[in-house]
């Protein structure tokens, strides 16, 4: 899982250098198993390593040393309502 975690963060940093993104903002995430990883809250991704990425399950608990991004409900019912998404 540590290299999911770690091309998470390499989209997070391409989206900032494409200037899609600014700070910490525009968060993503990307399907594993039953639930998902996504960019913690409040973290410049320059200073991200794959232990800040959290684990969300679907039902909202998450496990890891950060807390994930304040948008996860949107990620989460993405997943929910498109099975086939794989990245968001």
């Amino acid at each position: 899982m540590t290299d999911l975690r770690d091309t998470l963060i390499a989209t997070a940093r391409a989206m900032q250098t494409a200037g899609l993104n600014k700070g910490t903002s525009g968060n993503v995430s990307v399907r594993q198993g039953q639930g998902f990883l996504i960019t913690p809250t409040g973290l410049p991704y320059a200073d991200l390593v794959a232990d800040d990425i959290p684990l969300m399950a679907l039902d909202g608990s998450h496990t890891g040393r950060r807390k994930p991004s304040s948008e996860w409900r949107f990620h989460r019912d993405i997943y929910a309502a498109r099975p086939e998404a794989g990245a968001i």
